[in-house]
């Protein structure tokens, strides 16, 4: 993983669900917390400014945007769109990993 990248809306990422079944996601919101410099607030933009301010191996929570796969949630356009709010990284839940979490696809 590129810790440098800079991380934007729209991001592909895999959520897994509580049924921890994966999708395919894209973010709309990162929580990366913030730098403050002169008393401004400047937005950490990539997980190593992150990991700086949060700690080694610390990943940001997310909202995040994805498409049932489930039969009773299609229409006529298609699946429906499902969003999820304060997603946080699957490494800061204790294994087993229960499902409601985010990853990059890298690490699935």
């Amino acid at each position: 993983m590129d810790k440098t990248k800079a991380l934007k809306v729209g991001d592909h990422i895999i959520f897994v669900d509580e049924k921890r079944v994966a999708h395919d996601a894209l973010v709309e919101t990162w929580w990366l917390g913030a730098t403050y410099v002169d008393g401004k607030a400047i937005a950490n933009d990539s997980i190593e400014k992150f990991e700086r301010e949060f700690g080694e191996g610390k990943r940001p929570a997310v909202n995040l945007v994805f498409i049932s796969d489930d039969p009773d949630h299609r229409d006529q356009y298609g699946g429906q769109k499902v969003h999820k709010g304060s997603v946080i990284h699957g490494d800061v839940q204790t294994p087993p990993r229960l499902g409601n979490y985010w990853l990059f696809a890298s690490e699935l």
